[in-house]
């Protein structure tokens, strides 16, 4: 009698699992690249949005608001001084930017630009341009200020 084999032998199973493991390890330090790139977006972002939040706060009480880059353990938000707290970037000048009870910058920075900097990986790099009446005018990837 002929029987048809219905399934994969062992040495075909072992190929096409070490093809897999080939390409795996090709592939995980883009991966790990990718990885990198969004978190260091998602804190840009965040960082953006408490820019906004302070310009906001210091319209809606009338009060000049601070916004501290560098969040040290015991600092906490209050309604006037605000902290971003970043795990994977980091601003390192200027270390806080102030609003106005008009939503305008009181301490501009140099040039008009805060750069960000990923913490382990310095070929990413974002730079805001701020204007004097406190909104973010442009962001740069990879510029410098």
């Amino acid at each position: 009698m002929n029987s048809i084999n219905r399934g994969f032998t062992l040495i075909e199973l072992m190929v096409t699992i070490s093809i897999l493991a080939i390409i795996s390890v090709i592939a995980m330090p883009n991966f790990n690249s990718q990885i990198s790139k969004i978190q260091f977006n998602h804190e840009t972002k965040d960082v953006l949005a408490l820019m906004a939040e302070a310009r906001t706060q210091a319209i809606i009480l009338k009060k000049d608001v601070t916004l501290n880059f560098n969040k040290s353990d015991n600092d906490e938000t209050t309604t006037t001084h605000f902290f971003w707290d970043a795990k994977k970037a980091e601003i390192k000048s200027p270390s806080s930017i102030q609003f106005d009870m008009l939503g305008r910058l009181k301490t501009r920075p140099t040039n008009g630009c805060i750069a960000i900097t990923h913490k382990s990986d310095n070929a990413l790099k974002k730079v805001l341009t701020v204007s004097v009446l406190g909104g973010v005018d442009a962001i740069k990837e990879n510029a410098s200020c």
